[in-house]
């Protein structure tokens, strides 16, 4: 992923499911359910179904220890993506998991693409010198007075609330940075979602976050990352789902 740390930034892989006794709190049936299994004494395979039609996503989350930690997004998936597997856990270890649809209007899409002439051996050769990204953290820009904003929760108002005016542009003292505003127009958001369709890709997926309030922050591709589309989605969090409970075996390296 990019260099910034301007922003909560994620990265993920999906996974299959697998076969083991599971510890799970009992969930109402027509409510967003998750389960979970051992497929080695260090992997986990969780999957979640949700009968609601209308979210934008699911996060999974996980902590150790719930009385004393928070929980922890492992990933940020489309609706139709309902399986994940975490790997390579500490060993004997407890890990406790829950789900969160979320939801909330999006912008419209822009395309971001780096220039053509930049070569893939100039490209890594320039990602690998340091930069400045001081131009990059989420600000909130000055807008204009005459926005109205509405709630993100009400289907009255949601489209009217959506992100709007999106924009990109290059920054042309780094290699592959690009600064995105927008303006914001929903009242009751609780934070904004980055969301990145990929060349070739049919979806748009979760990769960065900001707080409520952001409409400015800056962006970066990895070798060998150079166009995609972007958008904005002002989100809010439904309920969690049930919490499932698993103890991780002992280190398979370490053998009996």
């Amino acid at each position: 992923m990019m260099r910034l740390c301007s922003c909560v930034l994620l990265m993920f892989v999906g996974g299959l499911s697998g076969c083991s006794r599971s510890v799970t709190e009992p969930a109402a049936p027509e409510t967003l359910r998750l389960s979970a299994s051992m497929i080695s004494p260090v992997d986990i395979a969780l999957e979640w179904h949700d009968p609601a039609t209308d979210v934008a996503g699911h996060v999974l989350e996980y902590t150790n220890d719930p009385d004393k930690e928070g929980y922890v997004p492992l990933g940020f998936f489309p609706p139709n993506h309902t399986r994940f597997v975490h790997p390579r856990l500490i060993p004997e270890t407890k890990f406790y998991y829950r789900v969160r649809a979320y939801y909330g209007p999006v912008s419209n899409s822009v395309e971001v693409s780096l220039p053509k002439e930049l070569t893939a051996e100039a490209y890594a050769a320039a990602y690998a010198l340091p930069e400045d990204y001081q131009w990059a953290p989420p600000a909130t820009l000055p807008e204009s007075s005459n926005v109205t904003k509405r709630s993100i929760r009400s289907t009255t108002t949601a489209v009217e609330a959506a992100p709007s005016n999106l924009k990109a542009e290059l920054a042309t003292h780094t290699v592959s940075g690009f600064k995105l505003t927008w303006t914001d127009r929903s009242s009751d958001e609780q934070g904004f979602f980055l969301e990145w369709q990929r060349e070739g890709s049919s979806e748009f997926f979760v990769c960065a976050l900001v707080e409520p309030d952001i409409n400015s922050f800056g962006w970066a591709f990895e070798p060998p990352e150079k166009t995609g589309s972007f958008r904005i989605r002002a989100s809010y969090y439904g309920e969690p789902s049930n919490v499932v409970t698993l103890l991780t075996g002992k280190d398979p390296e370490l053998g009996e």
